[in-house]
């Protein structure tokens, strides 16, 4: 996501930088409406150390937020409300 971003940094403090990340996300306690805006905060804190793109590491953080809670939760509720409860007989 950074690279299509066009953050650019190099690949290896990419990984400790990500690993660290997640460590922080981790620890952190979050409630579900503000988990982008703490996504988004810590990213551009480690990130940007690395980079001035503020927009794109946020951009970025955003996208995989986007890949990773809303599409599974989206098709899980198309998925449930497709169940039918009781047969008409």
């Amino acid at each position: 996501m950074l690279h299509i971003f066009s953050v650019e940094i190099y690949w290896f403090d990419v990984v400790c930088t990500t690993s660290v990340l997640f460590l922080v996300l981790a620890i952190l306690p979050t409630i579900p409406v503000a988990d982008l805006g703490i996504r988004g905060a810590a990213g551009l804190q480690l990130f940007g150390l690395l980079s001035t793109n503020t927009d794109g590491i946020f951009f970025s953080a955003a996208g995989i937020w986007f890949l990773n809670i809303i599409i599974p939760a989206i098709a899980g509720s198309l998925f449930v409300l497709s169940i039918k409860l009781f047969r008409n007989r």
